[in-house]
């Protein structure tokens, strides 16, 4: 039979049979999906898989098999959640899972000894092929993960992949693993936890799995008691459930109530997975979250290519222009931080310092360290390729420095600034070639936010819009392209629904019940205690260009005039105790609380429509994925303009 995803052979062990004297014949199966670049257990290559066990296991004289995976990408990622579109009801989705399931019983319930050689991704669907097989070896030295990320869908495993782990490697990690979605990511973790037995160091790894061939079929232990097993359920309860809305995880739910209803029994577990996946996959929530896994893929693509770009100069020793420098260092770059303020430089040296130490083993941190530099301004900072300037939203002053930069940097050193909402138009006024002058707009904090706005205007080469697209996919970053107008994107959608519930506070309704309304919904925090963090005089400022109700606007003059600015001074809309804002955290009455919700939404969502009505972002698409990237918009709901389609 000839197979378009895979290889069957066996004339590579021929001439180390002998080592193992019993054993008569080996057979391999090389994973190599056609057309793509990595591995999936589509139903293709399900149906592949079966057809290959129905094949060697009518040879005479085969005694094992290996499978492995001829990507260098990695064994294989998972399902492919395209197919999963295709289904529209439980009678097909069971059908899926019914297929797939068949297959691994047919590898783990063979008289063939299976060992799959692990290299790179080993997720969900790819985890459950290996689970199929006898033992499971990892490459010496090369990159692993293995895990169930399906939670990350709305998900959970569905081709008996919770019965088979749970045998394997008990109900804690198990469950652990399919709560938590992450996956174990070194090799040692992999043979701690119980899903690896070891390590191959040869180029084929064939001795390797010879020598676990020859201990014959697994045989699996029994499971923990039941009291033991309801301990196990409770603790993940709290650990996953406790304090959290199940409307906005009912996958999280389904799956502790999976592993509840079928208690320490293998048969069962397989049993409930065919209801419990066909129930989540056919979700509002899990559409969403497909949904929002499918903008991510899609933004990655668009920052794909060599950007050329390996020594940035940084300008601006702040807080933001800091954490710039040290999240670029990490990444591998050169970074070349300056400012006029030689103890700022000194200060955030020391936080790259401490930054590296706590995030990075000695030799990494030292490693990036060494690629962290410091000066005065105006150095001229030799072999830049990127400019970033970071210095406060102050026109005059970004206006006088862009003038100095360009004075100091060739004509193929690419020039941006981390304005948050000033007019690059205005900041490139009294630059030579103002035609240079492009935006990277980095989140609070650097480190840790996804999203970056690549501002563009239509005076830019497209060929350097382009290269920092690409930086920002290099950096690890998800770039949404945004042309120039005021607030950019997420600026100019967030702030009306900030200005939106300080006049709703202004006008009567408790700032307590405003943020919980929020919070409710699936926001992150809520938009008063958010405007605390940001600093009341930064949203002054900002609405000053953006435009602000006229009650808003005296509101946050009064809170600017007697220096109540947010957490920075201890006061704002709340009282501060260091980082937690003092305030009740009320329960409030759920349907006056949607309805709250909803209208301080609606200028946000209004903001991102006309952004995308007015050609600043290119698609709704990707106005829903900055706000999810940049503000932490409830992925739950798929973004805010998918959520209120019609």
């Amino acid at each position: 039979m000839s197979y378009q995803h895979l290889t069957i052979s066996s004339d590579k062990t021929n001439a180390s049979i002998a080592s193992i004297g019993h054993i008569a014949h080996i057979a391999h199966i090389e994973l190599d999906y056609h057309g793509k670049s990595a591995n999936l257990l589509s139903q293709a290559m399900i149906a592949e898989l079966q057809s290959a066990f129905d094949e060697l296991e009518a040879q005479e004289g085969l005694a094992g098999v290996i499978i492995y995976s001829a990507k260098p990408s990695g064994f294989v990622f998972g399902a492919d959640i395209t197919e999963f579109e295709t289904l529209s009801n439980s009678h097909d989705v069971r059908a899926l899972q019914k297929a797939a399931m068949v297959m691994l019983d047919r590898i783990a319930d063979s008289h063939l000894v299976s060992v799959a050689l692990v290299h790179g991704p080993a997720l969900g669907g790819g985890l459950e092929l290996a689970l199929a097989c006898d033992y499971r070896l990892c490459r010496k030295g090369g990159r692993i993960m293995a895990g169930f990320p399906e939670a990350n869908l709305g998900l959970m495993p569905g081709f008996a992949g919770t019965a088979r782990a749970a045998r394997l490697i008990g109900a804690r990690q198990t469950l652990d693993m399919c709560l938590s979605a992450k996956p174990l990511t070194t090799q040692s973790a992999l043979i701690e936890a119980g899903l690896a037995d070891g390590l191959f160091a040869s180029e084929d790894g064939l001795a390797e799995a010879m020598n676990f061939i020859a201990k014959g079929k697994r045989a699996f232990g029994e499971f923990c008691d039941r009291d033991a097993w309801e301990a196990i359920i409770a603790t993940a309860k709290q650990a996953h459930l406790d304090g959290r809305i199940e409307a906005h995880i009912p996958h999280l739910a389904a799956i502790i109530t999976h592993f509840e209803m079928a208690g320490p029994d293998y048969q069962a577990l397989v049993d409930g997975e065919l209801i419990h996946f066909p129930r989540l996959m056919l979700d509002e929530v899990s559409a969403n979250l497909r949904r929002v896994f499918a903008l991510t893929d899609r933004v990655k693509k668009q920052a794909r290519g060599d950007s050329a770009i390996s020594h940035v100069q940084v300008v601006g020793a702040g807080a933001m222009g800091a954490d710039i420098a040290i999240y670029l260092c990490l990444k591998g770059l050169h970074v070349y931080l300056t400012d006029v303020n030689e103890a700022a430089l000194a200060k955030a040296y020391q936080r790259a310092q401490a930054y590296f130490e706590r995030k990075c083993d000695a030799a990494r941190a030292r490693q990036a360290l060494a690629r962290f530099t410091c000066g005065l301004m105006p150095d001229n900072a030799v072999l830049i390729d990127l400019v970033i300037e970071a210095a406060p939203e102050k026109l005059p002053l970004k206006q006088a420095l862009w003038q100095e930069l360009e004075a100091l940097h060739g004509p193929d050193c690419l020039f941006a600034t981390n304005s948050s909402a000033l007019d690059l138009d205005e900041i490139a006024g009294k630059m030579t070639a103002p035609n240079r002058l492009m935006g990277l707009h980095f989140f609070n904090p650097a480190t840790v936010m996804p999203l970056i706005e690549v501002i563009h205007r239509p005076v830019n080469e497209p060929a350097d819009c382009e290269r920092l697209m690409q930086f920002a996919g290099q950096i690890g970053k998800l770039p949404i392209k945004v042309q120039n107008s005021p607030g950019f994107l997420v600026n100019r959608a967030l702030l009306p629904y900030i200005f939106a519930a300080i006049e709703a506070h202004i006008n009567g309704t408790d700032a307590d019940e405003i943020d919980e309304a929020l919070l409710l919904y699936g926001m992150p925090m809520g938009p008063l205690e958010l405007a605390d963090q940001i600093g009341l005089d930064i949203c002054f400022d900002v609405g000053a260009r953006l435009g602000m109700p006229g009650e808003v606007k005296d509101y946050l003059n009064a809170k600017i005039t007697a220096q109540d600015l947010g957490r920075k001074t201890g006061a704002g809309i709340y009282r501060w105790d260091g980082k937690k804002a003092d305030r009740m955290r009320g329960t409030y009455e759920a349907q006056k609380a949607q309805a709250l919700a909803a209208h301080l939404l609606a200028p946000l969502r209004r903001a991102c429509y006309d952004c995308v009505a007015e050609g600043h972002v290119a698609h709704a698409d990707f106005a829903d994925a900055g706000m999810i990237f940049g503000t932490g918009y409830p992925r739950h709901t798929g973004g805010p303009l998918h959520s209120h389609k019609g």
